[in-house]
């Protein structure tokens, strides 16, 4: 399997911004689990509804048809299949409630190949193109600013000075 990720530290004061990029690059986002399997996708990257899993994923329109779910019989819900799914994951990261005092890492990750049935299931190429620019424009927009390796959002780091924090060595929180 291949697949490419960004990294990065992001706070709740830059939903509002995010969704607008979002919105303005005509990204559609799948939360999960999806119960209505013919409704999946939301407008809002930024909400978590009681229920809903931190990791959202994101897609375009004309990828729609290079989505695929798979059904959890314990569950009673579908989630995204993210292998073979023209998606990005975004694991959203920020704040949790158990740890309002550390910021946990967010990242977009996408894979652009895998094997199924022994062979190399490469995705088109207009999907990794459209999955690296919105990357590459997310960096440029939201990630003004490297720690270590690690994009991270103005407003984190104003955050991140105003508590006296650091990058964990682990480079998975803020805190």
């Amino acid at each position: 399997m291949r697949s490419k990720q960004l990294n990065f530290f992001i706070v709740e004061d830059d939903w509002k911004s995010i969704n607008d990029f979002l919105s303005q690059n005509y990204v559609q986002i799948i939360t999960q689990p999806i119960h209505d399997k013919d409704y999946i996708f939301s407008s809002d990257v930024s909400k978590t509804k009681e229920g809903e899993f931190k990791k959202v994923y994101m897609t375009c329109e004309s990828f729609n048809k290079n989505v695929y779910t798979k059904f959890i019989d314990e569950q009673n819900y579908y989630l995204l299949d993210d292998i073979c799914s023209y998606a990005i994951e975004f694991s959203r990261g920020g704040t949790y409630p158990n740890k309002p005092d550390e910021i946990a890492r967010a990242r977009f990750y996408f894979v652009t190949q895998y094997y199924q049935n022994e062979q190399i299931i490469r995705k088109d190429s207009d999907f990794i193109k459209w999955a690296d620019n919105i990357l590459a424009m997310f960096k440029k927009n939201f990630l003004l600013t490297n720690i270590s390796g690690y994009g991270i959002s103005d407003k984190a780091l104003k955050w991140m000075k105003a508590n006296g924090k650091i990058l964990s060595d682990s480079g998975l929180t803020i805190k």
